[in-house]
């Protein structure tokens, strides 16, 4: 008796009746259609840990991707969180230049009214970073690492992402005391692969990796006294 009242419940929740009533013959298998150009992705990027090693820099951050679905527009003024792959089309961005990249945890898809959706994942990626001489002397130990994100499968006439607002936050490693990471640049563009275009962004985190010109000159005259 208690597992059926559990049930009848759930089925006469009011989330449940708007879900039911939102992807009521909506297929996830198409993308949203707009009259006015290519669908626009607002992509923000939050670092939570980076750390140079072995000539890859390692980041654990949030990627949250924004975006209007109209199929998916309602009265309702409350946010409907649901499993990101149970329902909706998604633009499946990720980052092509990743040497390694996990999803440490799937979030979740939040449903706004008049159709606005925000996806948030955690995810831990590795990129090449290398360390160079001339980085060592002319750089003090700094290097340049890109990060790239692109949308799986859809063209730039079809997806195009933009950096949100704030684009990429490195506030709160900064409240940590780690001040060897900053961005230096963001940039949005179009690449091309396979005769096809798409959307690309772009950013530049100069890090610095600890092993500066006066590390380098001192192992040098050890090693040369050791002779």
């Amino acid at each position: 008796m208690l597992a059926a009242t559990t049930l009848q419940t759930e089925v006469t929740h009011p989330t449940f009746l708007t879900l039911h009533s939102l992807f009521s013959g909506y297929d996830r298998d198409f993308s949203p259609c707009t009259a006015s150009g290519p669908l626009v992705i607002d992509v923000s990027m939050d670092v939570m840990e980076l750390a140079w090693k072995g000539n890859k820099m390692h980041i654990l951050y949030f990627l949250r991707e924004k975006w209007v679905d109209e199929r998916l527009q309602s009265n309702t003024t409350i946010p409907i969180k649901i499993k990101e792959s149970e329902k909706a089309w998604l633009p499946d961005v990720f980052s092509p230049t990743a040497i390694q990249s996990k999803t440490e945890h799937d979030g979740a898809l939040t449903i706004l009214p008049h159709g606005e959706l925000v996806l948030s994942r955690l995810i831990k990626s590795s990129f090449n970073c290398p360390l160079s001489l001339t980085s060592v002397y002319l750089k003090n130990g700094t290097v340049n690492c890109t990060v790239t994100f692109e949308p799986y499968g859809h063209s730039e006439n079809e997806v195009k992402l933009r950096w949100a607002d704030h684009g990429v936050n490195m506030e709160y490693i900064k409240n940590k005391n780690c001040n060897y990471a900053t961005v230096i640049e963001s940039e949005e563009n179009v690449v091309s692969a396979h005769g096809r275009k798409y959307s690309r962004l772009e950013v530049v985190i100069e890090v610095q990796t600890g092993i500066t010109r006066s590390v380098l000159e001192y192992q040098l005259q050890k090693i040369v006294s050791e002779l």
